[in-house]
């Protein structure tokens, strides 16, 4: 039973517009890093398609793996570091949260973690 961790990435007030090569080069290297570190990640296509586009949206979705900790973290915390103000927001099933800080973010992915084993529990107390 998969499950996904749905990823927001959210711009500071100084960022640059979404659609500009600027900000769309720290989507990718967000979502780059992530799968750097093996973890199967994917990108939602903004709406908007220009000259150079695709673009990202900022929204990616993660299925949920044994490792996703130390590897997620670390490609978020480069989000976060790379302009004061801006934020994630991690959503898993029902639950939905926003952390400003790396240290915020850990405390949300052990959420992510605990969420994840008590799901196989369920699951396999199902079988």
């Amino acid at each position: 039973m998969a499950t996904d961790l749905e990823i927001t990435l959210l711009p500071a007030v100084g960022d640059p517009h979404h659609l500009t090569a600027e900000y769309q080069q720290q989507l990718r290297a967000f979502e780059q890093a992530v799968r750097c570190e093996g973890l199967p990640i994917s990108g939602t296509p903004a709406l908007a398609k220009m000259a150079g586009g695709p673009f990202l949206s900022g929204e990616f979705l993660l299925t949920l793996t044994d490792k996703i900790g130390p590897a997620l973290i670390a490609g978020i915390a480069g989000w976060l570091h790379g302009r004061s103000g801006r934020k994630v927001r991690l959503k898993v099933g029902d639950i939905e949260a926003e952390a400003p800080t790396t240290e915020d973010v850990e405390k949300l992915v052990a959420l992510v973690e605990e969420i994840q084993q008590r799901n196989r529990r369920k699951a396999l107390e199902e079988l």
